[in-house]
């Protein structure tokens, strides 16, 4: 099986980096944002912009969902795919943002594509979302419920960027999704055995799973109010 890159990780390193550049040299915000009027004669925006964001609260909502959905879907999905969603998203939700607003900042056009990739492809994957454990795909439905809401309700969240990015992430998880009962190569099946000791090893996911299987309460992850994330 490909050898797990931590892609996301390495992603959500550059972006933590570039805030603290940020910090110190405001003006580059201006340089490496998505501008819908400049990005034909300045190229490099598009892969640039995902690495600014807003303020810490945007910053850390989200790191938490690039490194949470971000190294699920590439423990799935495989690091050079993940990569492939990963550009993918990027072009789809940028031509989104230049579409619809004038400029643009930040990674959530990806992590949509991600949900995207997650929700099609393991729909049953369990995720912490407004506070509660539920499935990926659930949690998918809420979340472009509320772009869609937005549309009609602007706010400075740029709705159609996630919109772009989840369709983008969704083509890639019919690709990965079993139809009919018909099981995949052998060398790319992941047991129920790799996936518990892969989220042991990185993730939280077997706290999830012990609130379902316990009917647990779930106070304490109100404090995490993933909404806030886009």
């Amino acid at each position: 099986m490909e050898r797990f890159g931590f892609i996301a990780i390495k992603l959500g390193v550059i972006c933590i980096l570039s805030f603290i550049l940020q910090l110190i040299y405001p003006d580059i915000i201006s340089l490496l944002s998505l501008n819908s009027a400049r990005v034909f004669e300045e190229p490099w925006r598009i892969a640039t912009h995902i690495f600014i964001h807003a303020n810490v609260r945007h910053l850390l909502s989200n790191m938490f969902a690039l490194f949470l959905f971000g190294s699920m879907a590439e423990r799935f999905a495989g690091s050079t795919k993940f990569m492939r969603i990963i550009l993918a998203s990027l072009f789809l939700s940028s031509l989104g943002s230049v579409i619809f607003y004038r400029e643009t900042i930040g990674i959530s056009g990806i992590v949509y594509g991600i949900i995207g990739y997650l929700a099609v492809s393991r729909p049953k994957t369990i995720v912490l979302a407004f506070g509660v454990p539920m499935y990926v795909c659930i949690a998918a439905l809420l979340w472009i419920a509320i772009d869609i809401t937005g549309i009609f309700y602007p706010t400075p969240i740029a709705h159609f960027s996630h919109i772009f990015g989840m369709i983008s992430g969704a083509i890639f998880g019919l690709g990965d999704r079993e139809w009919g009962g018909k099981n995949k190569r052998r060398s790319d099946v992941i047991t129920d055995e790799e996936i518990e000791r892969w989220e042991e090893k990185y993730m939280l996911g077997n706290i999830f799973h012990e609130l379902l299987n316990n009917n647990s309460s779930v106070t304490s992850f109100r404090s995490i109010k993933f909404k806030d994330c886009f």
